[in-house]
């Protein structure tokens, strides 16, 4: 069965309504079912992208010369903000953003550069809205991707077509297809686009094919990558850290990613929305640290008790040094008698002693107050979500089976909902929350109030 990404046909989007249009892989002239139009088809070009004329480099150098390209923002083309809300297609644009994209497509095929940029920045945004969420359309998906693959001139362009092809592929399952679609891809540039495109899509691919030793090799050196692929970077390298059984270190590392900054957090969101990878690392990640041995402020207190005790002992070896040498002391001072020395020192030491003890006081109150706060932490966060019914429902075609789970839904920003969330049978186990208890709850700012849980 030929699957919708698969790389021995071609399917390409209709010349004047954008209506898929299947070919076979040599072209054909085809006519539209929609719009009854001709179409000319040719046959793809599988030509390999690698620059021919590229003076060699080591990998140190091209490393170097990544490196010099990241972190430099990324400028809208021209006419895209005005159908943007929230870095994606507005809804109610996407009709505006589909003409658009046909004469950026137009305009590309005629050699525009400044076009082939528009195309491909409007290819992702609406592969994403094709791809993903209630408007899943996977022909539609990949029409528009090989159409501006056919389209686009400069090899960066049209590598980072076929590495959405490829990884679209590999979400349908077609790994074959998946790999064919890589296979002409410049695996040695020292661009960066052109890079992060085969990068992010080999570690994609090979995921899928369960090869995490070759993902830990590709990632977890952190490459440069670019910024709208740098999230599903760190979730790729924390997956393959988890299936490799190293979960507390994916977690970590999600969790790092995580507070790095808003943005990151965000990209991590739709990244795991839309690939489910790292399942229980990135649902660790979600929660705060549980409270422990890990609590620097606890540790600070409790240094801070321990070095108050020694002022004790020094009050007490002083005074016992003044009145063995009071004699003396007195002597050196110009003094006729010790006494007087000896009854200072005592009335000085009672004075220290009970600064010592007011603040002795203090410290203990704080470190009772912390750690009476410390398990209040512990105890909402074990409280975060309870699981009031669990029942199963029959799976569907080539899906798991699934768990309808009844929700009475406390957050830790003090929001409470109800209701019900589907998910895998299989579950994700936090081991520090109470078994059977709890869920962890992720609340997706994409799909509005909906949340992604899973048994605790």
């Amino acid at each position: 069965m030929i699957s919708t990404f698969s790389a021995s046909v071609r399917l390409l989007a209709c010349e004047h309504c954008g209506a898929p249009l299947e070919s076979s892989h040599a072209g054909a002239r085809v006519r539209c079912r929609y719009c009854q139009a001709q179409n000319i088809v040719d046959a793809r070009d599988d030509n390999p992208l690698a620059v021919a004329a590229r003076a060699p480099c080591t990998a140190e150098d091209r490393l170097a010369r990544l490196r010099q390209q990241d972190g430099r923002p990324r400028e809208l083309p021209p006419g895209i903000a005005s159908i943007l809300e929230n870095d994606a297609i507005a809804p109610w644009k996407i009709e505006e953003a589909i003409l658009v994209w046909q004469a950026a497509r137009r305009e590309a095929r005629a050699g525009s550069i400044e076009a082939g940029e528009k195309l491909v920045f409007l290819t992702s945004l609406l592969a994403d809205h094709f791809g993903l969420g209630t408007t899943h359309d996977a022909a539609r998906h990949r029409s528009m991707c090989e159409s501006a693959l056919d389209a686009l001139t400069l090899p960066r362009h049209r590598q980072v077509m076929r590495g959405m092809l490829s990884r679209a592929a590999c979400d349908e399952g077609d790994l074959e297809a998946a790999d064919a679609w890589l296979a002409p891809c410049d695996s040695w540039s020292d661009d960066l686009e052109t890079d992060t495109a085969y990068r992010i899509s080999r570690a994609y691919l090979d995921t899928a094919l369960a090869r995490f030793q070759d993902v830990k090799k590709r990632l977890s050196s952190r490459p440069p990558i670019m910024d709208a692929h740098e999230a599903l970077a760190v979730l790729l390298l924390a997956n393959a850290w988890e299936r490799s059984g190293d979960r507390s270190g994916a977690m970590e590392l999600l969790r790092e990613a995580r507070q790095s900054d808003a943005r990151m957090a965000r990209d991590l969101a739709r990244a795991h929305a839309a690939s489910k990878l790292c399942p229980q690392g990135y649902l660790l990640a979600l929660l705060p640290p549980p409270p422990g041995r890990s609590d620097p402020e606890r540790r600070r207190l409790w240094l801070r008790l321990a070095v108050a005790t020694v002022v004790p002992l020094l009050v007490a070896f002083s005074h016992w040094y003044v009145t063995r040498n009071a004699a003396s002391i007195a002597a050196d001072l110009g003094e006729t008698s010790g006494e007087r020395i000896a009854s200072s020192a005592i009335a000085f030491g009672l004075l220290v002693l009970i600064v010592w003890f007011v603040y002795f006081i203090a410290m203990l109150g704080q470190l009772a107050t912390h750690e009476l706060s410390r398990r209040t932490t512990l105890s909402s966060s074990r409280r975060r979500a309870s699981v009031e019914r669990v029942t199963s429902r029959a799976p569907e075609p080539s899906r798991p089976a699934q768990l309808e789970v009844d929700l009475d839904v406390s957050l830790a920003d003090g929001a409470r909902c109800r209701g019900t969330a589907w998910l895998p049978a299989t579950g994700h186990h936090v081991s520090w929350l109470r078994p059977g208890a709890c869920v962890v709850v992720q609340r997706d700012a994409q799909e509005g109030d909906t949340f992604s849980v899973s048994p605790g």
